[in-house]
This record gives structure tokens, C-alpha cells and sequence, in this order.
């Protein structure tokens, strides 16, 4: 079972990965690799380092990172669970010296407003509702608040989206499965997804924006 936070983020490859081109993630005795297979076409992965904390170039400790990944064969796509960006850009960047390939940044958030939106597409999943930026007042010192789409005209919505408002969606699948896209293009689950929920919503999630390199 793979050890995974809430948040994720995509990356597009070009080349074959292989499981035994992996073993060479991890090469000190500060580094720690697990490699498995999901099923037949996944590859399940976590890379774990001590990052030392300097001060100074002297190092005072060291910090414990990991990062937690399925590698989709077929669709040529990773998917990184991290709690700290930085730490998926350095696994990245790590993966990039040991495997003869690209690899792209993908933004689901940008891919889905362009496609789906704009284009009034229908997507695998449904939006139910967003989070938009706003000024806080003394009534309410909140800077972000949520809107259900029920609640909002679609000329509403449109202006929103143009005024670069929108900081987050939040969509339903079927069997009530839900996820968040943020404007970074972070997917997220609810804490108490299960990872089978979030391994299907991310398989599905993979397939649609593997049309983008068709």
C-alpha cells in the first residue's frame, strides 16, 4: 500500500520507465527506495531522504522527506504525493539524472478551464463548487469563500473566471467520490478518501488529459 498524502501534482513523460530503471533512485545510506507493482501497467514507488538543515554550510541535522508515486506506464504520466512541493521538485529533478527522458509539468486546472469550460465540454467529473479570493471585512475576516455552483449564474461564474478569482475546484465523480484542482494545478482528496477512491479518480483523471499528447 502506498504511504500517500492529499496532495498531488502530474507530470508527463516521453520515454519508456522501467521498475529496474528505478534502483538507482536511491543511492546513499541517506536514501531509502520502495519499488512495486500496483498492477500490470502501474508502478508504485517511495523515495525517502534525510535532507540535512544547515546553518551557515555547517549541518546541524537532518529532516526526513518522502515522496510517494504511481508511474502509469500506458499513459506516460506520474503522479506525486507530497505535503511540500519542494520535495516533488527535487525527486523530480533526482528521477530526471537516473532516466533518459522528459519530464513535463502538467495543469489539469488550466487543461479543464480551457477544454471543458470555455469549450462546454462534458468532463468525467462534476463541478459542484469553488473557492473564490475576496476582501475580508470586520464581519467576516475570511480572504477565500466557497460558492456552490447551484448558487451562482453561469455569467456569475464566467466573470469570476476572467477576473482570475477562482483559487480552487472542487468536483464529484460517481459512487460520490470527491476531488480538488487548485490554480497551481495541485489535485487534493478529502482526508478521509481511501486510496482506492483516489487511485480511480486519478486513473480517470490521467486518461482524460492523456489526450493532450494523443
Amino acid at each position: 500500500m502506498l504511504t500517500w498524502t492529499t496532495d498531488s501534482i502530474l507530470f508527463h513523460f516521453v520515454s519508456e520507465i522501467k521498475i529496474q530503471d528505478l534502483n538507482g533512485l536511491a543511492t546513499s545510506p541517506f536514501e531509502d527506495l520502495s519499488v512495486s507493482k500496483k498492477n500490470d501497467d502501474v508502478i508504485e514507488l517511495v523515495y525517502t531522504w534525510l535532507d540535512p538543515v544547515r546553518v551557515r554550510d555547517k549541518i546541524l541535522s537532518r529532516e526526513q522527506r518522502s515522496v510517494s508515486c504511481w508511474v502509469f506506464k500506458s499513459e506516460k504520466f506520474i503522479c506525486a504525493f507530497s505535503n511540500s512541493e519542494s520535495s516533488i521538485a527535487y525527486f523530480m529533478s533526482k528521477l530526471s539524472t537516473i532516466i533518459p527522458t522528459q519530464f513535463e509539468r502538467v495543469f489539469p486546472y488550466d487543461y479543464w478551464k480551457q477544454f471543458y469550460y470555455c469549450e462546454n465540454l462534458n468532463w468525467f467529473a462534476k463541478l459542484t463548487s469553488i473557492h473564490i479570493e475576496k476582501k475580508p471585512t470586520s464581519h467576516d475576516a475570511n480572504e477565500i469563500k466557497k460558492i456552490s455552483i447551484k448558487n451562482i449564474t453561469e455569467f456569475e461564474l464566467e466573470s469570476l473566471f476572467e477576473n482570475n478569482s477562482v483559487t480552487n475546484l472542487t468536483f464529484h465523480m460517481e459512487g460520490n467520490s470527491i476531488f480538488y484542482i487548485d490554480k497551481n494545478s495541485v489535485v487534493s482528496f478529502p482526508d478521509t478518501a481511501i486510496e482506492n477512491d483516489v487511485f480511480y479518480t486519478l486513473s480517470a483523471l490521467i486518461k482524460e488529459m492523456s489526450r493532450k499528447y494523443a
